[in-house]
């Protein structure tokens, strides 16, 4: 959070960043999907107001899920009560990817129609190069190292539904076993510097919004990213 929070704020476009956090697979009633609010009682909140909800948030897994709830936290996260015209993106953080799950192709579309963009960190084995820290969708490597950064070394995109969604939604995906072996500094600060990337605009493009009827009949703003027209 603090070097997310630190790049978007750097980029001067952001003044205001708020995060939210979905807990799921846990073991017992941390199952299903499940916000994790501050001490305030809020559901987005500055990353300072989540630290001692953090410091204090226990990560018990449940061996003996019944059903992996992952597409629904990633439903649930899509559903956030998101500021009108916010920039939006959501970071998955699972241990294990999935393969053939019948659901994803609605996810994808809950996604999109909220302007989310993906990151996701699991297992890719495909990731295990010392150098490589993650993949974007257009297949560029992202590294700390100024030597691989960039490139496109034909190193095939990882496999799974999570890293699908992903490269669909121009998202990313990172290697979490290198997120989990010490304090990888590397790797926060690769996956901080893709965030802020989704997020910020570039020249040549600028933000359309427009209003959509949700399922309740009230109003919805869906905002995205799309090229300026020529002048």
């Amino acid at each position: 959070m603090n070097q997310i929070s630190h790049d978007l704020r750097n980029t001067g476009l952001f003044s205001d960043v708020l995060f939210g956090i979905v807990g799921f697979n846990g073991a017992r009633r941390h199952g299903h999907p499940h916000a994790h609010i501050t001490n305030e009682n809020k559901m987005f909140a500055p990353k300072q107001e989540f630290a001692e909800s953090l410091e204090t948030m226990s990560f018990e897994g449940n061996s003996y899920v019944s059903k992996d709830f992952t597409l629904d936290a990633l439903q649930y996260a899509a559903n956030y009560p998101f500021r009108t015209n916010s920039t939006r993106s959501v970071i998955l953080i699972t241990p294990t990817e999935a393969r053939k799950m019948h659901a994803k192709s609605k996810i994808r579309h809950i996604l999109r129609a909220n302007s989310i963009t993906l990151t996701s960190v699991s297992d890719y084995a495909e990731l295990s190069r010392r150098y490589l820290d993650g993949m974007n969708w257009n297949l560029r490597i992202l590294s700390q190292s100024k030597r691989h950064h960039g490139s496109t070394p034909g190193i095939s995109f990882p496999q799974g539904d999570y890293a699908k969604l992903a490269k669909s939604l121009d998202g990313a995906v990172f290697d979490i076993k290198k997120l989990q072996s010490k304090i990888n500094w590397d790797i926060i600060w690769s996956i901080a510097e893709q965030i802020e990337s989704q997020l910020s605009p570039q020249p040549e493009w600028c933000r359309k919004c427009k209003c959509i009827q949700g399922n309740a009949g009230q109003g919805i703003s869906q905002c995205g990213w799309k090229q300026c027209p020529k002048v």
